[in-house]
């Protein structure tokens, strides 16, 4: 039996969290399977953003990561303001590009843990996790605690539990097809692991990068706001979207709820003082569009 961890990324500012997973769960891991897509869950054309930063990962923790690039030209379409399509198609086409690797070969029984790429395992726990799919008899959705804005803020009374845990065996009924691949979306399953086994790092990242963030992923209602309500946000510990119960308790940074990698002191993200991406701030949609695809070059 493998026990595979499989995740996908699209930003330079991922680096920590592939570190955090990495140094959680080297020893008990066969491989860290890690994708990168030339298009966004929105449509958007980009490049693959994380291959010259994969040096700032220590040589210790490389040999097991399997990082690749996928054109994904073939099967994406633009649905920036489409939600319903994106969560159809492009987004699950994403999270289960691997299902295609004709490289990867799979035993029944090998385990695969199945997350994005903030979402960090808890080692110390690892096995135990591992032991609910074990007697399983279905995939399991893997409850963490979330974090919100900073590694030390946890969002308390918030359940989180959105990865998931298999075997390989478990996923033929969950498969669709698409042209001419497979594509699943193992996410917020109904059956759950009976304790928390990790942390969701959401929104853990300079304020830059919320905003690509904001351009990227599979929510447009979510770009009503901009780099200054979300920096008052983060100030107030507020949620910027809507009115919801958020309550942010500020743990100590040696608290074991945080994955250990972040309980250093230090700034996670200094390795991006020198990359290219510099957004003003006041700006339309439109205007923020059309600077991030002339940031990359493109035309769509």
């Amino acid at each position: 039996m493998n026990v595979y961890i499989k995740s996908y990324c699209y930003s330079e500012h991922e680096i920590p969290f592939i570190i955090a997973n990495l140094a959680e769960n080297y020893s008990k891991i066969t491989k860290f399977l890690l994708y990168e897509y030339n298009f966004t869950h929105t449509g958007l054309m980009k490049p693959y953003n994380l291959e010259k930063y994969l040096s700032e990962i220590p040589n210790n923790l490389r040999e097991k990561l399997v990082y690749k690039k996928v054109d994904l030209n073939k099967y994406m379409k633009n649905y920036f303001n489409n939600e319903d399509k994106i969560h159809k198609y492009n987004e699950p086409i994403q999270r289960s590009y691997w299902l295609n690797d004709n490289s990867l070969k799979f035993n029944p029984e090998d385990i695969i843990i199945d997350i994005d790429v903030d979402e960090i395992i808890y080692g110390n726990t690892f096995d135990q996790m591992v032991d609910e799919i074990k007697i399983s008899p279905n995939p399991l959705s893997i409850k963490l605690n979330l974090f919100f804005y900073k590694e030390n803020y946890l969002w308390e009374g918030k359940e989180f539990s959105s990865p998931t845990i298999y075997k390989f065996k478990m996923i033929d009924g969950f498969i669709n097809y698409f042209k001419d691949i497979k594509f699943c979306n193992m996410r917020n399953l109904k059956d759950k692991t009976k304790n928390i086994y990790g942390a969701h790092l959401s929104w853990f990242m300079p304020i830059e990068y919320m905003e690509r963030k904001l351009l990227s992923y599979s929510h447009p209602k979510y770009r009503n706001i901009g780099v200054k309500q979300i920096e008052k946000a983060i100030k107030q510990k507020k949620y910027p979207w809507e009115d919801i119960e958020f309550n942010i308790k500020e743990l100590n940074k040696s608290s074991k709820q945080i994955p250990s990698y972040f309980r250093q002191e230090i700034n996670f993200f200094d390795y991006l003082n020198n990359s290219k991406i510099v957004f003003p701030k006041k700006r339309s949609l439109i205007q923020k569009v059309n600077q991030y695809l002339s940031f990359y070059n493109q035309e769509i």
